[in-house]
Order: C-alpha cells, then sequence, then structure tokens
C-alpha cells in the first residue's frame, strides 16, 4: 500500500483548470523574459523584442506537462523572469538536461514553494533561451 501512495505522489498531475489547454500557465500580458544561471557565471539573456518575445512564448505555451523524476538528473540550471505591463515578475527556473544522458532536454518549474507543476521543454526551445547566456 505505501508503495501505491509514492507511486501516486510520482505521477503527472491532472492538467487544472487555470493553466492553458498544453498545461502551462498563461503567459499573457508578458512584456519582457529573462533567462540567467543561477550560479552567476554567464551573462543574462533578454528577450524584449515583440516578435522574438511572441514567439519563444508561443513555444513555451506549447510546453507538456511533466513531472519530478527520481532519481531526476541534475543539468544547469537558470532562472527565468517574465515581466508583465504592470511590473509584476513571474519567476519559474529552468534544468538544462541536454548533454545528461536524459531523455528529456530540459525542465521548468514555478519557483512558488508547494507548487507541483513542471514542463518539459524541447532541445531547440532551451536553446533559444539558454544558449546567449552561456559563457563564450
Amino acid at each position: 500500500m505505501a508503495f501505491y501512495g509514492l507511486w501516486e505522489r510520482e505521477r503527472p498531475a491532472p492538467v487544472r483548470s487555470s493553466l492553458s489547454s498544453h498545461g502551462f500557465p498563461s503567459l499573457a500580458g508578458v512584456v519582457a523574459l529573462s533567462v540567467s544561471p543561477v550560479d552567476g557565471t554567464a551573462p543574462t539573456s533578454k528577450f524584449l523584442e515583440k516578435s522574438e518575445l511572441a514567439e519563444l512564448l508561443g513555444q513555451l505555451a506549447q510546453a507538456t506537462p511533466s513531472y519530478f523524476g527520481d532519481p531526476e538528473p541534475l543539468g544547469r540550471l537558470y532562472e527565468v523572469r517574465m515581466t508583465d505591463e504592470e511590473g509584476e515578475v513571474r519567476m519559474f527556473e529552468l534544468n538544462d538536461l541536454r548533454g545528461t544522458g536524459s531523455r528529456i532536454a530540459g525542465k521548468m518549474y514555478p519557483v512558488h514553494p508547494g507548487r507541483d507543476e513542471v514542463w518539459a521543454l524541447p532541445p531547440a526551445l532551451i536553446g533559444r533561451l539558454v544558449d546567449s547566456a552561456q559563457p563564450s
């Protein structure tokens, strides 16, 4: 019975009504996006240009719901900050799993404690978000 409880906790959560049809929170009103390595060893990528930002946000909106694997490889961690028109900032953490042997290129998590939402991101999107923030 204890194993059933552990299995139930590790399963992907059902998509909630407050989430988009693909599971990622609504990104309406976001006017700036920045990506920084959490260890501070590289510069920050900033996306402010409307067409590029719209394309990135569209790809994020298509992110598929995932889950926390146990054990899950630790890739390179990034902080993703999305600023809306009113200056409110929503923060996420991105785990770049490229090069770790994981079958998933990366995952994105909300920073808010107690939330259990995780989204898998394709390699091309992770590359667009973080490669310009990596050291030369």
